[in-house]
């Protein structure tokens, strides 16, 4: 009995903070100039906000850019000769900025960390893996704190795949 007590306790206490985590809407939006034909991705590393994205231009390269307000504008893009058919995902993963994308023209999947400098710019792409594994969509990036894993859709299957990234 003492059990259920407590089970149904933690229950309520669950749902009051759920009730009062309610989505209000949208504020303090900021259009960029710059164009993608793919959804964006968006992580945080160190109170800043990092957006990825791939571009229009052909073939279409990755692209990262930096917002050190809040996300009221965003700078210092960096564009990487890594090139992409769909969009790229970030992750930040202890202390570290990461993108992994499907790889043109060979769909398969990679994983690189972005450097960032002092000020907090987005710059190359470094310390890069590709996998045999390939898609044809975008991979998403996840950190556990623990762990980086990344989804991503099978080929010819459509089968939904997750791995651990090994990161050293």
């Amino acid at each position: 009995m003492k059990r259920l007590a407590v089970m149904l306790s933690t229950v309520l206490l669950c749902c009051a903070f759920a009730a009062q985590a309610q989505v209000q809407g949208f504020s303090g939006k900021y259009t960029s100039p710059e164009t993608t034909d793919e959804s964006p991705s968006m992580a945080s590393l160190s109170g800043r906000l990092y957006i990825a994205w791939k571009g229009v231009d052909s073939p279409p390269h990755l692209n990262v850019m930096v917002s050190t307000n809040g996300g009221h504008s965003f700078g210092n893009k960096t564009t990487s000769g890594e090139t992409s058919g769909s969009a790229p995902s970030l992750a930040t993963h202890r202390g570290r900025l990461f993108i992994a994308w499907r790889g043109l023209p060979n769909n398969q999947l990679n994983v690189a960390e972005v450097t960032v400098d002092a000020s907090g710019s987005p710059g190359a792409l470094v310390r890069k893996y590709t996998s045999a594994e390939t898609s044809t969509s975008g991979p998403v990036l996840m950190s556990t704190g623990n762990d980086l894993f990344i989804t991503w859709r099978g080929v010819g299957n459509n089968q939904l795949n997750v791995a651990r990234v090994d990161v050293r």
